[in-house]
């Protein structure tokens, strides 16, 4: 099986159950310890509105991207270091 079939077979459960939720709510987490400057030179940070990341992106945009990254192998899973496909996700949204 290669890393592709892996990723998949290994993400499917994850969206049977409460997995999913998880990783979104840990990218939530994550995304509210990031402040930036906004054009105004003002510290802005995404506390109150977790929809507003750096380029555009939410947390929902960041937990794509891990997952796409990971299936298409430009994110290579480690299964020794983490052996549980969340534990490797949530690493690719931090």
């Amino acid at each position: 099986m290669d890393q592709q079939e892996e990723a998949l077979t290994a993400l499917r459960p994850l969206f049977m159950g409460l997995g999913a939720k998880r990783l979104l709510v840990h990218a939530i987490f994550e995304s509210n310890k990031y402040f930036w400057r906004t054009g105004s030179g003002k510290m802005k940070s995404n506390w109150k509105k977790q929809a507003t990341l750096a380029e555009g992106m939410s947390p929902d945009d960041v937990v794509m991207e891990a997952m796409r990254r990971t299936i298409t192998g430009d994110r290579l899973w480690n299964r020794t270091k983490y052996p549980n496909i969340l534990n490797h996700l949530k690493g690719g949204s931090d």
